[in-house]
This record gives C-alpha cells, structure tokens and sequence, in this order.
C-alpha cells in the first residue's frame, strides 16, 4: 500500500481513471497525473488545463486506454474538453 501528496490540491467535485494496466490518472492543482499503480510514483503530467483556480476534472478512460477529460472549470469561458491518446 502507498500514498503520494501531489502537486496542488484535488479538486472537491474531481474524479479519477484507472488504465488497463492499473496506473491512475487523476487532477491536482491544475494538471492532470499519471500515477504508478504499484508505487504511487508520478510516471507524467499533461500542461496545465486551466489557467486559475483547481481543477475539478472529470475523467473517463476508454478500452483502449484513451483519456478524456472535461476540466471543470468555475469559469465559464475555460471550460472546456480534452482527449489524450496516452499522458
């Protein structure tokens, strides 16, 4: 078992995605991470996705293995939807 702090804080209303393999994607601050399933290393980060504030990301994760994210802005005009083949 592990636990890892990450950079900046998890957004209250955030979700989080499991890969096929196990790893963890989840949002903090204003990223998006990939957890290691095993150690809780961070394996990489998307850029920010919003330029204030948390993020309150909601995630999803497909069959194959594509990430998709909706930001969860509190402003209106950043809202916005990405898709990652892989982060």
């Amino acid at each position: 078992m592990w636990s890892r702090q990450l950079p900046g804080a998890v957004g209250t209303y955030s979700t989080f995605g499991v890969l096929f393999n196990d790893d963890l994607i989840i949002g903090a601050g204003k990223r998006i991470y990939k957890i290691d399933n095993v150690n809780g290393s961070i394996i990489d980060s998307t850029e920010e996705l919003i330029s204030g504030g948390t993020l309150n990301a909601r995630i999803a994760v497909d069959a194959y293995d594509a990430i998709y994210v909706g930001n969860g802005a509190s402003i209106p005009s950043e809202g916005k939807t990405f898709a990652f083949d892989r982060i």
